[in-house]
């Protein structure tokens, strides 16, 4: 008996319908069919789709500012709106600091509910157009802070242990984050990557009862998360 692999709606497949409607297009466009050029004009509507698939992953973010600037877009391309929409770009650096701020404001930082007041438990690291290397070997590491602006900072946490799970908020700003952890550890990601990559080169282990939860935000920059360092 075959089983059926379900079809799964995801900003890929958006992105391959996207290209196989552009090529129909300007082929029927080419032998006189039709005239692709009114039909571009919903071109935004790949942006709302996108957008509406990644709300599924509970991140309010990026799946709005992809239904927001998609129905801008549209609605400017068919001429209900007179504003030049391209002239709003700066709006994008709002919307990225309010992210920054509530982020900042409503974050369960591991710092705040360490009620043993340990120290050595969580980890702070700032780095602004500098270097930083910041060790922890805690019996109970709770998480902490990572910033790092126009400069790097490494973490390395490859001698800690986590009592269930532990939170990392991190900020990165034209800069890099490297982030060691022990094999034993499953890492949870939930960064927002603008113009900017998050990368899990960790080894995930079968069953993990040490859960590390990364969150926060990557403009122009990259946070690496590895088991070891690269030679």
């Amino acid at each position: 008996m075959e089983t059926r692999t379900a079809m799964r709606i995801s900003p890929k497949l958006i992105v391959g319908l996207v290209i196989i409607t552009l090529g129909v297009l300007w082929t029927l466009d080419n032998m006189g069919v039709l005239v692709a050029e009114d039909y571009l004009l919903y071109w935004p509507v790949a942006l709302i789709a996108i957008g509406a698939v990644k709300l599924r992953e509970k991140r309010w973010f990026a799946p709005f500012a992809f239904i927001i600037a998609g129905t801008l877009l549209l609605l400017y391309n068919l001429e209900y709106i007179d504003v030049d929409v391209w002239n709003l770009w700066p709006l994008i650096l709002v919307a990225i600091g309010i992210k920054v701020i509530l982020e900042s404001m409503g974050r369960r930082s591991a710092a705040a509910h360490n009620e043993s007041g340990d120290a050595a438990a969580t980890v702070n690291v700032f780095a602004l157009m500098s270097g930083v290397l910041k060790k922890n070997g805690s019996s109970g590491f709770l998480g902490g802070e990572a910033t790092a602006i126009m400069g790097g900072a490494e973490i390395d946490l490859r001698e800690a242990t986590i009592e269930g799970e532990a939170v990392l908020d991190t900020f990165v700003l034209w800069g890099g984050l490297e982030i060691y952890v022990p094999e034993t550890w499953a890492v949870i990601s939930e960064v927002t990557p603008i113009m900017g990559a998050f990368e899990d080169k960790t080894r995930p282990p079968h069953d993990s009862t040490q859960r590390l939860i990364i969150r926060g935000t990557v403009i122009m920059g990259g946070i690496d998360v590895k088991n070891n360092r690269e030679k």
